[in-house]
């Protein structure tokens, strides 16, 4: 079970596997109902390997046994996230679910981890080739969002003659 994050990106990816002789079957929102039933039959019935779906979709497939999820693109909803991987390893099944991360897509990885609680493992693929702008996997990062400090101003406004100021 594949899912991206536009419908767009979902005809790309279904045309990819299809050219790279892997049967698949695509669910979004400009698909009529009755598509979207009939892809997801076919997935159910093995008749496809592959089923690429949107988020929107992702909160309507039920179906069992399915050993993976990848996300073509890193949901910008937390929730949408575990929306996605929570399709793989129900019931007591083992399930995998793998995330390609861009550069840019950085922030939303962190905004899971906070939301969930726990660290997704990075690594590099072994045999690809990464450019100068890979994400180097950082074993230092941690799940609890930072505290930011808010700029407060001048540290004597507000403390009147407890201070000694205003004094004669």
């Amino acid at each position: 079970l594949v899912f991206c994050r536009t419908k767009q990106r979902v005809d790309d990816v279904r045309r990819a596997l299809a050219a790279a002789g892997i049967e698949a079957a695509e669910m979004h929102a400009d698909r009529t109902q009755k598509a979207r039933v009939k892809a997801l039959e076919r997935f159910r019935e093995g008749k496809v390997q592959v089923l690429v779906a949107t988020d929107i979709m992702s909160r309507g497939i039920d179906v069992s046994g399915i050993d993976a999820v990848i996300n073509f693109d890193v949901p910008l909803d937390p929730e949408d996230y575990v929306h996605r991987i929570g399709r793989t390893g129900r019931a007591g099944a083992t399930g995998r679910a793998y995330t390609f991360v861009a550069p840019d897509e950085l922030t939303p990885l962190r905004e899971i981890e906070y939301f969930t609680g726990k660290l997704i493992p990075l690594w590099d693929q072994p045999g690809f080739s990464y450019d100068e702008h890979r994400i180097i996997p950082n074993s230092a990062r941690s799940a609890v969002r930072p505290k930011r400090m808010m700029f407060s101003g001048s540290k004597m406004r507000g403390r009147g003659p407890s201070r000694g100021f205003g004094r004669r």
